[in-house]
């Protein structure tokens, strides 16, 4: 990954440390996960930040891969206890070989929940907050919930209780999720009006194309903010760039 095309991605994408909620969806096709993986190396290019990664969507070493080509070592970052992995799907799969015909009772995803959150808050509150540094909370992908049947009530309740460490100071909250269903675009509704900044990763409305990838839209201040980029995949990068500039950063 060059670091010109990643430099220029965070550019474009200008999240900062006082962005205290940040939400990413991706739709239909498009994958958001470099959207993420981008995001985590601005975080841990300060080395008094701190990381809770709720992983539900991909592998530890799926992660582990993408930082590594990024320039970041991301099993290093938890072994100096710079990043804390929670992986409630390893958890939620073990119990669900327990359960009769694969099936979980309204009572054990209720615990689950609330197991789930209740590890979210212990890590949280075990990290030290160093002067200058910042508390990174990373769910992706929050849609998963719902995937295993978890109600939307619930699921409210949960975004809720993570949305309270945006009220202390140096925590900041970033959410990662695809939107498919009904319950997926309304607990997103929802989210939009209180995220910071919310990035929009889809695929170009008007179908294939070979100099992009997707479209970007960032959204800042409610809406009062949006700017629109067009991006493509390369093999070692993303290029980033505005609408009809392709020409530009491609074939230079």
């Amino acid at each position: 990954m060059t670091e010109i095309g990643a430099d220029r991605l965070l550019a474009c994408l200008d999240v900062s440390e006082i962005d205290k909620f940040v939400l990413i969806e991706e739709h239909n096709l498009a994958d958001s996960n470099f959207v993420l993986s981008h995001l985590m190396k601005q975080v841990l290019n300060n080395k008094k930040n701190k990381i809770c990664f709720v992983m539900m969507h991909n592998t530890v070493g799926h992660y582990h891969n993408v930082g590594k080509r990024l320039g970041y070592d991301l099993l290093g970052k938890v072994k100096d206890g710079s990043i804390a992995i929670i992986e409630p799907m390893t958890a939620i799969f073990d119990e669900l070989m327990k359960q009769s015909y694969g099936l979980y009772t309204n009572k054990v995803l209720d615990q689950m929940i609330i197991a789930l959150e209740t590890a979210i808050k212990s890590q949280m509150q075990t990290f030290k907050v160093e002067d200058g540094g910042h508390v990174h909370m990373i769910i992706d992908d929050l849609s998963h919930l719902f995937d295993i049947g978890i109600g939307f009530g619930k699921v409210v309740n949960f975004v809720s209780s993570i949305n309270k460490f945006t009220h202390q100071k140096n925590f900041n909250v970033l959410i990662n999720m695809h939107i498919g269903d009904e319950n997926d675009h309304r607990i997103s509704s929802a989210l939009e009006l209180i995220a910071d900044i919310h990035i929009d990763v889809a695929p170009l409305k008007t179908g294939h194309s070979s100099d992009v990838t997707g479209v970007l839209t960032i959204t800042k201040d409610g809406g009062g903010s949006e700017n629109i980029y067009h991006y493509k995949a390369l093999e070692r990068e993303i290029r980033t760039f505005r609408p009809g500039e392709s020409l530009n950063f491609l074939y230079r």
